[in-house]
């Protein structure tokens, strides 16, 4: 059993700027609205196909970069809000339609009935949030990413999938391109922790333990006989 890449259903007449409905959700109700975003152009034309995965999250991510260069954002630790990219660049709508006819749309399940699109605020929050996840991985802070609890839930499906002339085999598959984004950013954080700095020659490896310190044996002989130097001829 392996994980696949995503297989999406995109539109082949691609997507268009327009009104979306969606759900206004307050304290203690919830109201029907409307507002722009992404909707699947008229007469539509669905085909599947298996995108890139990582690709995917690092387009994302180059949006993202946009964002941050239009709005001249350099604020340590800090990230842009909804209203600051929206009130200076309506350009935005650009980037996002891009996106979406390239890789679809991010809570589009391909077993259920096809969303009627995205508003802007919510594609923009959740390109957010995974921006603040990417950056957490990026930095090798994984405490941090496990306490978010939205980036918890990806989900994926077992199916069986018949291949020609061979037997049926079992296959985890992501529902959405939320979950296999939230995936990616996940196996990219396990790359980056067990990525480990030699601290002899500098030099980073692979980990096969969380305490390891050497890339080779030779690194770990080097920094014992440097120890047992300094302990023999302390500085005075």
């Amino acid at each position: 059993m392996n994980i696949i890449k995503f297989n999406a259903r995109v539109d082949k007449r691609g997507f268009q700027i327009g009104e979306v409905a969606y759900i206004k959700y307050k304290k203690h109700s919830a109201s029907a609205s409307k507002s722009n975003g992404i909707k699947p152009a008229p007469k539509k034309q669905i085909e599947f196909k298996t995108i890139d995965s990582r690709q995917a999250l690092e387009d994302l991510m180059s949006v993202w970069k946009w964002i941050l260069d239009e709005t001249n954002y350099q604020t340590k630790n800090q990230y842009p809000e909804w209203d600051e990219i929206w009130n200076k660049h309506p350009e935005f709508q650009i980037q996002v339609l891009n996106y979406c006819n390239k890789y679809g749309l991010f809570f589009d399940r391909s077993e259920f009935n096809q969303m009627e699109g995205i508003i802007f605020r919510n594609w923009f929050n959740f390109t957010r949030n995974v921006a603040i996840a990417y950056a957490m991985a990026t930095k090798g802070d994984i405490a941090k990413l496990m306490a978010r609890p939205s980036f918890m839930d990806a989900h994926f499906v077992l199916k069986p999938i018949m291949h020609p002339e061979t037997l049926i085999t079992m296959e985890f598959r992501a529902e959405t391109l939320r979950d296999v984004l939230i995936a990616e950013v996940f196996s990219y954080a396990r790359t980056i922790w067990r990525s480990v700095q030699c601290v002899t020659c500098g030099v980073f490896f692979e980990a096969k333990r969380s305490h390891s310190k050497y890339c080779s044996n030779k690194c770990k002989q080097k920094d014992f006989r440097n120890k047992q130097a300094r302990r023999n001829n302390p500085k005075k």
